[in-house]
This record gives C-alpha cells, structure tokens and sequence, in this order.
C-alpha cells in the first residue's frame, strides 16, 4: 500500500478495483487504482470534495457518469442529514443535491446509511421510517425518486445494486435467521417485492448486469453456506453450489466479499 494512504472502502473499476480512502497528515480523501493483470497500485490521487463528503464510489464499466459523494451533515446530536454530491467530470466541481435521507445521529450513521450505486442510481438506506425503508435517488440530479419499505429488515442490512435495480435483505445480526426475505426494487418501480424467501440466513450478496449472487447459510444445526447463483428480475434459481471445504471448521466462511470488475470476480475472506 502507498505510504500514509489508508484504505476505506473498495469498488470495481473498468478492469482493476479502486481503493477509496485518505491520505497525509490532513486525512485528504484519495483513491488508489490496481490494475487487474498484475495487481499493481498507483500513487494516490488526491480528490477535491466538500468537508464532511465520504465517498460512496467513482466511475465504474459506465454504470456510474459521475463521481458521488456521500455527505453527512450532524444537525446536532440526534439527527444527520445524508445528501448526494456529484460531479460531471473528474475535473469539475462537485455539486450538492437536497437531503435524502435524516438518521438517528452517531447511531444512525454507524448502523444505517448503507449505499450502493448502479445504473445511475443510487440506493441509500432509512432506519428513521418504521417499517425501515430504502431511498431510490438520481445519480444525475441527486434527488430522490421515492421511498421503499422494505417489512421486516432491521439495521445493518445487505444491500447489492445492478441492471434489475436493488435486492436487499437481512444481515445475520438484524433478523437474518431462518426465512430470511430478500427484496427487489426496480429502477423504475412503486414498490418493493419480496423476489425469494431463502430457508435460513444470508451472508452475503454480490450483483452485476443481470445475475445475483448470494452466500446462504443454512439453519441449525447444519450451518453450513452455500452460494446461490439468482437470474433475472424474477430472481429465477441457476443453482446453489456449496463453497471448498475447511477442514477443522464447523461454519465454513471463505466467501464473505466478492466484488466484480469487468470480467474478473475478486473473492476476499
């Protein structure tokens, strides 16, 4: 890793990832790409942004036009106000959109304002609805389309974006047992459906054009994980395959982060 960049967040980037982060005594925001073919790192490059804005992700197989920008205002010790900022061109300056989301102040930001971006959209999570909910937002314009309750589903939900629009469901710790719901919103929808009803707890989701994947964990006293390949709106079933055995374990975790960029699949523990 290049001196004094530390790394926060990580997304897919035509053919290599793109590690989002800070750098230098000042904590600049910066990102580092790494080239698919030879796992080479380039120097940090430096971003402007508005104070307070974390990134949510960069330019990514033309999914996203614009940079974005997640910024996070604290009203005061009980709220934080989320809003989107963008910008054209690597180059221009990055315009901030209305707010789009109120959380629950440090609690909220810790445990909610999860956010993945796709297709020009861009999903944010709301714990401050009952039941909780999902804002669909404009990539382009930074407004919101509309808001999504998604029944059932607690804090720390998991959250994958593609052509099919947002599959979101439960995490193991937030209601993700047996009988997990995973929900579908379309780019274009009114509501949010539930698209499979799986028979025990998700670990994870990955999604790109029109595929999901997803590591589900059976019930007790199995616990075992399999992973599950989903197609199509419909979230029709391909297959479910079970992961390389470990040996001396009882619950098997080697997929826990998959990322896709272009081509290639990038498989983290």
């Amino acid at each position: 890793m290049p001196a004094g960049f530390g790394a926060q967040t990580l997304a897919a980037d035509g053919n290599g990832l793109l590690l989002a982060g800070t750098v230098g005594a000042h904590q600049r925001c910066a990102t580092v790409a790494v080239k698919a073919a030879t796992m080479q790192l380039s120097a940090p490059v430096v971003a402007s942004r508005p104070a307070g804005a974390h990134a949510v992700t960069q330019p990514c197989a033309g999914e996203v036009t614009a940079d974005i920008w997640l910024v996070a205002t604290f009203k005061n010790m009980d709220a934080v106000t989320l809003a989107l900022a963008t910008r054209s061109a690597p180059t221009a300056p990055l315009r901030l959109g209305p707010v789009v989301v109120t959380l629950k102040g440090n609690w909220g930001l810790a445990h909610d304002g999860d956010v993945v971006a796709a297709n020009g959209l861009v999903w944010v999570y709301d714990d401050a609805t009952r039941p909780m909910s999902v804002v669909r937002v404009s990539a382009s314009t930074g407004r919101a389309e509309g808001s999504f309750p998604v029944p059932g589903l607690g804090y720390d939900p998991l959250m994958a974006a593609d052509a099919d629009g947002l599959w979101v469901g439960p995490s193991q710790g937030w209601g993700g047992g047996k009988g997990a719901r995973l929900y579908r919103i379309g780019p274009q929808a009114k509501r949010s459906t539930v698209a499979r009803l799986f028979n025990g707890a998700l670990q994870w989701l990955d999604a790109s054009g029109y595929r999901l994947w997803a590591g589900v964990v059976a019930p007790p006293p199995r616990l075992s994980e399999s992973v599950w390949l989903l197609e199509g709106a419909d979230a029709r079933r391909v297959f479910p395959r079970p992961p390389p055995a470990c040996p001396g374990r009882r619950w098997p975790m080697p997929w826990s982060a998959t990322w896709h960029s272009g081509s290639t699949r990038w498989t983290g523990t």
